[in-house]
């Protein structure tokens, strides 16, 4: 009974693969991009997954009739101030951390659950 309710979901269900295979060019290199489209899925996403990309595919795949979008978004930029000290930081692009995690907030919290994991 379970199979048959899950199997008639995953018919109208979107679902969506986010896969490690080296991106783009390695996924068309080697066929995998066609594996998982013949697997059932519905899209992918290689990482590194970017803020965009995600919004693309989700916009891409919801009915139009579903979406809604908040009037308020000027589509600016967070006001969050970054840590002066984080610019001294070899190898450390606040900018790049900052489009990798989708926002300033985000990208703090992001280098505080690193900065709690390692020892130094």
């Amino acid at each position: 009974m379970n199979i048959a309710v899950i199997s008639g979901l995953l018919r109208r269900t979107k679902i969506f693969v986010d896969t490690a295979s080296g991106g783009e060019e390695c996924l068309e290199k080697f066929g995998a991009k066609e594996e998982y489209l013949a697997a059932g899925f519905s899209d992918y996403l290689s990482k590194l997954v970017m803020p965009y990309a995600l919004d693309a595919m989700l916009l891409k795949h919801l009915p139009a009739d579903k979406l809604v979008f908040d009037s308020a978004d000027t589509g600016e930029a967070e006001e969050t101030q970054l840590p002066d000290w984080l610019s001294d930081i070899p190898l450390i692009s606040p900018r790049r951390g900052i489009e990798f995690c989708g926002g300033q907030q985000e990208y703090l919290d992001a280098l505080k659950l690193f900065a709690a994991s390692i020892k130094e």
